[in-house]
């Protein structure tokens, strides 16, 4: 296997190591903070929160993990949930809406199984640059150097927006982002070590 296609394949692992987790942080905030939502495709539907009675719904109303939807006869609606899976609640049928078990054991397990290609993918990418040479040492040193100090830019420059009024930026972009100016800053010092020097 050459050099390039050795490089091509930490790249891949890295990038599986870091994307993997940071999708499941975003998974999981959006889930935190997303709710179950019930349309009425036609006819009417009721829900009943806990032990309450059932009452009139509206469409695109809001559920809770406990909620029972009661549809009515010809009535058809769907509920759609955070990962935006849905169910469709045929005429004259009752559902409860339920959630994933938040305490189960295995959760942690789960959440730590995209660390097992991140520690390969470092194993390989430290035996890599182990046997750079001189140049492209100073090379990957100086997109490094060029990565921290953009991302420190970008991620404390942000933080600057936040008070002014926009969302905040979860921590589960910063390594995501140093990755990419450290691939742009590889890309650039490369060229500029390669290109040929004007006399």
């Amino acid at each position: 296997m050459g050099s390039r296609a050795v490089r091509l394949f930490i790249v891949a692992l890295i990038a599986v190591g870091v994307l993997i987790p940071t999708m499941l942080v975003l998974t999981q905030e959006r889930a935190s903070a997303a709710s179950m939502v019930l349309s009425i495709l036609d006819g009417t539907a009721d829900v009943a929160r806990g032990p309450a009675v059932f009452a009139r719904a509206g469409d695109g109303q809001v559920l809770l993990a406990g909620d029972r939807v009661r549809t009515a006869e010809q009535s058809h609606a769907v509920v759609t949930f955070f990962d935006g899976s849905t169910i469709e609640i045929e005429p004259a049928t009752t559902i409860t809406v339920v959630q994933a078990n938040p305490e189960s054991s295995w959760r942690y397990y789960i959440a730590a199984l995209p660390s097992i290609p991140a520690a390969v993918g470092l194993f390989i990418f430290v035996r890599g640059l182990m046997r750079l040479d001189e140049i492209q040492v100073k090379i990957q040193l100086f997109a490094l150097g060029l990565a921290v100090g953009a991302t420190a830019l970008a991620t404390f420059g942000y933080g600057f927006f936040e008070s002014a009024g926009l969302p905040h930026m979860s921590p589960a972009y910063v390594l995501p982002l140093l990755a990419l100016f450290w691939g742009l800053g590889t890309a650039f010092f490369t060229w500029r070590y390669r290109r040929p020097k004007r006399r």
